[in-house]
């Protein structure tokens, strides 16, 4: 963690809310993809990202940067966040916008072969969830697999092999087509 986030976060453990204000402007977007990358729905991402950074706020007394860094443990709020969200609603999750969503880009306009983006979309779908999430973390959010670890509440290995589950899985079923969105 950034020597400047630590001072954010100690500084919101005092009660000082533009602090906090900085860290929410600093992970308001990535939080915001990561749920909508997951729901597919713009309302409830939202939604469930405002619970998320109040819930935070709520909690930020009881972060202790010994244990692990201020995004993994954001992260883990927004994922229980949404886990109790889909328990309560019952909702079956899939992904379908997503790509364009966590890249922050409109994916259909980078390309012209619309079905060949249909096909990764399809076929991530068909992924286990937690393949689909340490996928997500890693390519779209640049994380480390510990932090993914930290994050997901799995071990470092364990996120290994779920990306590599995940891009053996998806070049079987797309073949070169993924190697041309530099995942390998």
């Amino acid at each position: 963690m950034a020597m400047d986030e630590l001072d954010l976060v100690a500084k919101s453990q005092k009660g000082d809310f533009e602090a906090f204000g900085a860290l929410y402007d600093a992970y308001l977007p990535k939080i915001y993809r990561f749920l909508f990358f997951r729901l597919r729905h713009q309302e409830t991402a939202e939604d469930l990202t405002s619970q998320t950074f109040m819930k935070a706020l709520e909690r930020i007394g009881s972060f202790d940067p010994e244990r692990g860094n201020f995004s993994s443990w954001l992260y883990q709020i927004a994922r229980n966040t949404m886990v109790d969200h889909l328990r309560a609603n019952k909702q079956v999750v899939e992904l379908d916008e997503a790509i364009s969503v966590a890249s922050g880009q409109d994916v259909q306009e980078e390309t012209a072969d619309t079905w060949d983006i249909a096909r990764v979309r399809a076929q991530l779908r068909n992924l286990p969830t937690q393949q689909q999430e340490v996928l997500l973390l890693r390519v779209f959010e640049g994380y480390s697999h510990r932090e993914i670890a930290a994050t997901l509440g799995i071990s470092e290995g364990a996120s290994k092999v779920n990306l590599s589950r995940a891009i053996d899985a998806l070049q079987k079923l797309l073949g070169l087509f993924l190697l041309s969105f530099g995942i390998s």
